[in-house]
């Protein structure tokens, strides 16, 4: 009997349309048949995906899951990146040149807001269309572009603000283009795949 644990990836899928044909007395044997991915029974027409039984509408996500992403998809992605680094460089901004402390301590602080809303505001809102199933890996994916966004804008304060000394409001603008760009590909391209 096949082992139905983990199903493979949508990558790894090769789809056989299957559609048997009847046979005396085994009107009972497709009412026996399961789908591997709903667990659903299926009826006389379904797929096989990696050698197991998918229903038609299961194999039809996969298959979808395999697609380039609707634009509605970037839009999501751009408005909350948007927003997120709006909202970072308003909390630096705060901490750096209002209240003048330390702008590390200000990108810090503005790490650690992202952070604790980005994967699920990109897992569930601005990638939710785009890639497969997500997993650990996908969560340490995601944990690894967080901490290149953080030392990306670390750069930039360093760089702008401690280095040459172009003043505390100087990390912004690559805050606000840059580092999002950087972090929107590696989410759409290795995060969310």
């Amino acid at each position: 009997m096949p082992d139905y644990g983990s199903p493979p990836s949508p990558q790894d899928l090769q789809f056989q349309h299957a559609e048997p044909v009847a046979e005396a007395g085994a009107a009972s044997g497709s009412s026996a048949r399961t789908c591997v991915a709903c667990k659903q029974p299926v009826g006389n027409t379904y797929f096989h995906a990696q050698g197991q039984v998918v229903c038609p509408l299961c194999a039809q996500r996969i298959q979808t899951g395999q697609q380039a992403p609707p634009a509605l998809s970037l839009m999501r992605a751009a408005l909350y990146g948007g927003v997120a680094a709006l909202g970072g460089c308003t909390l630096y901004a705060l901490v750096a040149i209002v209240l003048r402390w330390h702008p590390q301590l200000g990108n810090f602080l503005a790490y650690v807001i992202a952070v604790a809303t980005g994967y699920f505001m990109h897992s569930r809102w601005s990638f939710k269309d785009h890639g497969a199933q997500r997993t650990h890996g996908t969560k340490l994916r995601f944990a690894v572009v967080s901490v290149i966004s953080y030392a990306l804008n670390s750069l930039w304060v360093w760089l702008l603000f401690t280095h040459l000394q172009f003043g505390r409001a100087a990390p912004i603008p690559p805050m606000l283009f840059i580092t999002p760009a950087v972090t929107f590909i590696l989410n759409r391209q290795w995060v969310f795949r």
